[in-house]
């Protein structure tokens, strides 16, 4: 009876088991050196300015030739655990091969997008923008993580979400 409960909630909850499907069919893409392709469609029904402002910085170019600046893997704590999480690019200084030159760089004026609750949450695939610490209620858009698996309880009402990986899962893992 517990199992028959299980499966009538998550028939009746899909949210809280699946991702939606992007409302969009314009797709992003983005080559990772050395790596592959990832595609990505967004969201603007549920992140109307974050989305404004990455297609924004996408058709401008911003992220081309830079490098993914940092990977999150499973913890030391959980070494049998979790495939790496996530995969994080954005730093303008990254499109220099030698990573000493990498810098995080200034919190860009222009790049900053009000807060927007979306109540979408981490599945794997999922692209959110990463928060400045020094920005209350503000996004950096242009500095991006997508994760490899889910991060829903590290990362769900703190970042953003804007768009999903829909091709080159595989690149991010």
């Amino acid at each position: 009876s517990s199992i028959e409960k299980e499966r009538a909630f998550e028939q009746d909850n899909p949210a809280f088991f699946t991702a939606p499907e992007p409302t969009s069919e314009q797709t992003v893409v983005f080559q990772i050196r050395n790596a592959g392709t990832i595609k990505i469609r967004l969201y603007p029904d549920r992140a109307p300015k974050h989305v404004a402002r990455f297609l924004e910085l996408a058709e401008a170019g911003y992220w081309k030739d830079q490098n993914v600046h940092e990977i999150q893997r499973a913890t030391d704590s959980n070494p049998m655990g979790d495939p790496p999480s996530e995969m994080r690019f954005g730093w303008s200084s990254t499109t220099d091969e030698d990573r000493s030159t990498w810098e995080a760089g200034e919190v860009a004026e222009e790049n900053q997008v009000d807060w927007e609750a979306n109540h979408l949450s981490h599945f794997p695939g999922m692209v959110a923008a990463i928060p400045d610490p020094t920005l209350e209620g503000k996004s950096q858009v242009e500095r991006i993580a997508i994760n490899a698996a889910d991060v829903a309880s590290l990362h769900d009402g703190a970042r953003v979400i804007f768009g999903r990986v829909v091709e080159g899962l595989d690149v991010v893992e």
